[in-house]
């Protein structure tokens, strides 16, 4: 059967037909008439379709036919597609890769970073810090204070 209106790969149409033959074997309640089959199809397919699932073969095919196996041997009425996607087993998580292992830094790399760290920290910084350092004296401190008040009264008499 080719769907017309559903647009599912044959693989699922096969399974979705399998599956519906087995529920109408058994003479469910509110089954379908067989002359409706088809429409049955029609609209099963589409329903499935219609899920937010991008359906693959290896990964599906099996866990289509266990959900229908699965409705088959616990109701006793006929289900709505519904029913099956609930019972449907999840797939299989993907399988995982491992994080990269780093390896050695290829010499000629390690210059060109070496190079860029020093272009961007600057020569002179580390010096400057030991400056800074060496300033801090308690007599150095009174003196930059004073500097700041006279320059801070310049300002205000400006």
């Amino acid at each position: 059967m080719s769907a017309t209106w559903s647009n599912a790969p044959h693989w699922l149409e096969v399974r979705v037909i399998e599956g519906l033959q087995t529920l109408l074997t058994l003479r469910l309640r509110n089954a379908p008439p067989a002359d409706t089959i088809d429409a049955v199809v029609e609209v099963w397919l589409a329903v499935f379709m219609s899920r937010n699932v991008a359906w693959l073969e290896d990964r599906d095919a099996q866990r289509i036919q266990s959900a229908f196996l699965t409705i088959a041997g616990t109701v006793d009425f006929w289900p709505a597609p519904v029913q099956v996607f609930d019972v449907m087993p999840r797939p299989p998580e993907p399988m995982k890769l491992a994080a990269p292992r780093p390896g050695p830094m290829p010499p000629a790399i390690k210059a060109q970073l070496d190079a860029l760290i020093k272009g961007m920290v600057g020569a002179g910084r580390p010096a400057r810090a030991k400056e800074q350092q060496q300033r801090s004296t308690p007599e150095e401190l009174s003196q930059a204070e004073a500097e700041l008040r006279q320059h801070h009264a310049a300002l205000k008499n400006r």
